[in-house]
């Protein structure tokens, strides 16, 4: 079985590690790293509490002084979550940081991590909600593009089910820019309409999204009654 990688023996860290324990001559250590606007101390043996963060800057240490000349002087071990993992996003640049000149706050680490939802299975018939970006959807209906904010309906009557064809998600350096909320655009199509309903028109190209929805297999019309033997193109 492999161990846990300790704080003290490597020059930056992956979320996989415990705080570095003292000998049995020296006082009680401590690692303090920055989350969700605060400083946060960890005990020395305890694994890292911020395993959403995927790895860390190593940020110096200082002594502890305990005042006592039995147990000796423990370490605080600085840290700074340097990226999210994979699969969680940055919910805002950090305004201060734990480690000083080391690890400047210019350097624009993470305050917090967010769980992304890449919507891979489906996509919601709600353009989805976010308190870290500005959200927009576009969707096809007929020949047209279609936009919808954040909490609106995607409007394709009579469609039940909606695919995500690609995105234009906003990068992380954009929070960087005068503390706005950046905005991720979600493009989606009908891949299914309701019961009671038939696909009437498909779409004839990728019509600039590409990803999933490639020509010809997705819905731009549903009608109510019995599917025609062949849809027309959009």
């Amino acid at each position: 079985m492999s161990e846990e990688p300790s704080a003290r023996s490597l020059s930056a860290l992956d979320s996989n590690w415990r705080c570095e324990e003292s000998s049995v001559f020296s006082g009680a250590n401590e690692c303090k790293f920055w989350k969700d606007g605060n400083p946060v101390i960890v005990q020395e043996g305890e694994s890292n509490p911020f395993p959403e963060c995927g790895d860390f800057d190593t940020c110096g240490s200082e002594t502890i002084d305990n005042g006592s000349f039995i147990s000796g002087d423990g370490e605080r071990f600085r840290y700074q979550c340097k990226s999210c993992a994979a699969g969680w996003r940055v919910t805002k640049i950090a305004s201060d940081t734990v480690g000083g000149t080391q690890c400047p706050v210019t350097n624009w680490y993470p305050d917090g991590c967010y769980q992304n939802d890449d919507y891979s299975s489906s996509f919601p018939g709600t353009c989805p909600t976010s308190p870290h970006r500005t959200n927009e959807c576009q969707y096809q209906s007929g020949q047209e593009w279609i936009k919808a904010d954040a909490g609106q309906p995607l409007g394709v009557v009579g469609c039940l089910l909606y695919t995500l064809c690609t995105t234009n998600l906003s990068p992380d350096s954009a929070l960087q820019l005068n503390g706005e909320t950046p905005k991720d655009t979600y493009f989606a199509m009908c891949n299914t309409c309701k019961s009671g309903y038939h696909a009437s028109k498909m779409n004839n190209s990728p019509s600039g999204t590409g990803g999933k929805c490639l020509a010809n297999q997705m819905i731009t019309e549903c009608t109510q009654g019995p599917a025609p033997d062949n849809p027309t193109p959009a």
